[in-house]
């Protein structure tokens, strides 16, 4: 509908999203999607204009108070060789789109759709002026007004969803480091400078982001990503304030937040919605899909919303090429495109939830991030697996077997334990958030379920309540390896010995002395 340079959400990356594009890269052959997995890629090939992403940085704000330092959290999951980014997406999204067409991709841009066919032999999308165009199949990666969703009725209804957030956000100039603006010594500051990763900065039931685009040299971009989330419920709309002065109002409750934005000027206009969680009864069909962000969306948070598009290309482009090689689109071979999406929105979906209900409450809220933790290096340790035996061979075949996990969309999608470790965390919040026990008892029953979980990996500090700063050591992720290897539980021991549950042959175990660092 528009046109290149433009403004997109979803600028901040993890270390998931990068595995996926560089695997993407080779799989299908597309070596442009490289340098999105590093810094020094996106600076170097597309653009000086990105930042770098070194943590997932979270501090805690109560009303008119300064934050307690012993409530900061920071989360740097480790990588050898790939270094998470924040996308100043004008230019990651103009640069791909560029790719595009050097791939023999037909452009129509400021396209607007007023129709869709969806036909037994043929698809076509019908623009305004009654332009058509005809294929074989539809990939509808549109967003929240999906042309094929609007057609078919697929949206569920808002209920189908737990969680509650509107969101208001832009670009600045002008905003301060985090660290410039917390009252704090030097022995309660991070590993990394809070200003070098994307800062969450949370209190009761909503969230401000903070994404610079300035923090690492050679960056010749001084924008910083903002915005605001928050549950409509407890906080509706205003309908006579603007965006940018009910931002700034929300960030004057909060002494260090409101010294953030003291000196900021906008410069791009606010987008401001009502409640943005939406999902799709099904997201697929005979000859068509909604991709991603077209079936379904929760909340920044998390920073899911390029992985799960990664995953979803991942997923559906090896069928929808034998489909077309063979003329064949019956909706079965989609079908486990469609259960990856559900899972993916079903278990962010409790995730965010969890983790709004939680901000209120310290105990609480440190235990669910450590249950988002956990996942964080298992599945990136379980991704190098397959794709090393997938670089090794260059069988296809490991990468489909990859896609047999018995909960798809879940953190960590074959793990039983994680699945019930994710279970509790999802029933203990839901029982604060019905009111039926106070979030400090529920947050103390919650981290001892953590401590004593066999999944949670050892060495990382996620079981200690007081380690604030998960930041593991080479020596950290040795120790770590050895425990995997030889007291973990048996369902992630292929992790480092090669051989999962299931009995499928993995690439070797590193050696004992070095420990399985996401690559």
């Amino acid at each position: 509908g528009g046109t290149h340079p433009r403004f997109a959400v979803g600028e901040s990356t993890t270390l998931y999203t990068l595995k996926v594009f560089r695997l993407l890269a080779r799989r299908y052959d597309v070596p442009e999607l490289e340098p999105l997995t590093s810094y020094e890629g996106c600076r170097d090939e597309i653009a000086p204009t990105c930042g770098t992403k070194r943590h997932f940085g979270f501090i805690r704000h109560e009303e008119g108070k300064e934050p307690d330092p012993a409530e900061f959290l920071q989360f740097s999951p480790p990588s050898k060789v790939l270094q998470t980014s924040h996308l100043f997406r004008q230019d990651t999204d103009a640069y791909l789109f560029h790719t595009a067409i050097g791939y023999g991709c037909d452009v129509r841009q400021a396209f607007h759709v007023e129709d869709v066919e969806l036909a037994d032999g043929h698809v076509a999308v019908v623009g305004r002026r009654g332009e058509r165009h005809e294929g074989r199949y539809l990939v509808d990666a549109s967003g929240f007004r999906s042309p094929v969703a609007h057609r078919l009725g697929l949206r569920r209804p808002p209920e189908a969803l737990k969680h509650h957030s509107r969101s208001m956000f832009t670009h600045m100039i002008g905003v301060r480091p985090t660290d410039a603006c917390l009252r704090v010594g030097p022995e309660d500051a991070p590993p990394i400078p809070w200003v070098e990763g994307t800062m969450h900065h949370v209190f009761e039931r909503g969230w401000f982001w903070s994404i610079p685009f300035n923090n690492a040299p050679g960056s010749k971009n001084p924008l910083v990503s903002v915005g605001l989330t928050l549950d409509e419920r407890l906080y509706p709309k205003s309908e006579e304030l603007s965006p940018e002065e009910e931002f700034r109002r929300f960030a004057a409750r909060f002494p260090a937040v409101e010294r953030l934005f003291t000196e900021a000027r906008t410069v791009r206009p606010w987008v401001s919605a009502g409640r943005i969680q939406y999902a799709s009864e099904r997201t697929v069909g005979h000859r068509w899909c909604l991709m991603s962000h077209a079936a379904g969306f929760i909340d920044p948070l998390y920073s899911r919303g390029l992985t799960n598009t990664g995953e979803v290309i991942n997923s559906l482009a090896w069928r929808l090429l034998e489909a077309l090689a063979e003329d064949d689109f019956d909706e079965e071979r989609f079908r486990y495109v469609d259960e990856l999406q559900q899972g993916l929105i079903r278990y962010n979906d409790e995730l965010v939830n969890c983790s709004f209900v939680s901000f209120s409450d310290h105990a609480l809220w440190n235990a669910v991030y450590r249950v988002w933790c956990a996942a964080e290096v298992p599945v990136n340790l379980r991704f190098d697996r397959f794709t090393e035996r997938f670089t090794d061979s260059g069988d296809d075949g490991v990468l489909r077997v990859m896609e047999q996990a018995a909960y798809p969309g879940l953190p960590v999608p074959g793990s039983h334990g994680y699945k019930a470790l994710f279970d509790e965390m999802v029933r203990v919040c839901d029982a604060v958030d019905r009111g039926e026990r106070p979030a400090a008892d529920a947050g103390r029953e919650l981290m001892r379920t953590v401590a004593n979980a066999p999944v949670v990996l050892d060495h990382l500090g996620l079981r200690d309540p007081d380690c604030r700063f998960v930041y593991p050591k080479p020596e950290d992720l040795r120790r770590m390896a050895h425990w995997l290897r030889h007291e973990g539980p048996d369902e992630l021991r292929y992790l480092t010995t090669g051989v999962d549950v299931r009995g499928v042959a993995l690439p070797s175990a590193p050696h004992e002395e070095r420990a399985p660092v996401p690559q």
